[in-house]
């Protein structure tokens, strides 16, 4: 099930910045699923009921998580200057690192739609919208949830996704301690965080950590 790889359709858009998160609107062309969920490179499942997940996303069109945990199981509020722009701008803040559609809905279509020009023409999105405060480069985030704010003011993207973390920084490993366990778990601080993980800091993902990943796949 894990064997479909797909060319974009589009070709890399992003090649000429370097952003290839730009390319996030072609997913709708890409998948070959009715049903599809979009997760980030940096992002890990660990102990979860994938059953149990898709059942959260009955009859919901497309969706962003709209709360996450911090390693010790705390609730970010939003996550402040993570969303400084939608804020200052009243835009949703979801996180668009994993992301839920149906391509049979009309709502996800319109979406897609509308994220393509955001995106391949993200700067002069930047100088039209944003004139007051402008993320500093390329930001996923924003352009995702400017796209959600164009859809349908009745129409509200975010839900809550039971065990969804999120490491707001990308050096959080400078600061604290981590391990995975031989009994699959994975430790921070005195913390066990369990669930859909958007670690960010690629250091976490150590060679120490994807060996044991790997023997306890193959054990199972």
């Amino acid at each position: 099930m894990f064997d479909y790889v797909v060319e974009l359709p589009f070709g890399n858009t992003g090649h000429g910045d370097g952003f290839h998160a730009s390319n996030l609107w072609q997913m709708f062309h890409c998948t070959p699923f009715v049903e599809t969920i979009y997760i980030d490179a940096d992002v890990i499942f660990n102990k979860v009921d994938v059953e149990l997940l898709w059942s959260v996303y009955d009859g919901t069109d497309i969706s962003m998580p709209n709360t996450a945990l911090s390693y010790d199981n705390t609730t970010h509020l939003g996550g402040r200057e993570y969303f400084e722009i939608e804020t200052a701008y009243g835009l949703p803040a979801h996180y668009s690192s994993l992301i839920y559609f149906d391509k049979s809905s009309e709502i996800a279509k319109e979406w897609f739609k509308i994220l393509d020009p955001l995106m391949q023409n993200w700067r002069e999105t930047y100088t039209e919208i944003f004139k007051e405060k402008k993320p500093p480069t390329f930001s996923k985030h924003v352009l995702v949830n400017q796209a959600s704010a164009m859809i349908d003011a009745s129409t509200d993207l975010g839900i809550r996704l039971p065990g969804f973390y999120d490491f707001m920084s990308d050096s959080w490993t400078d600061t604290l301690d981590w391990w995975y366990t031989p009994s699959n778990q994975i430790i921070i601080e005195n913390f066990m965080v369990s669930g859909i993980i958007h670690y960010r800091d690629r250091r976490f993902m150590s060679n120490d950590i994807l060996d044991a990943i790997r023997n306890n796949y193959h054990k199972e």
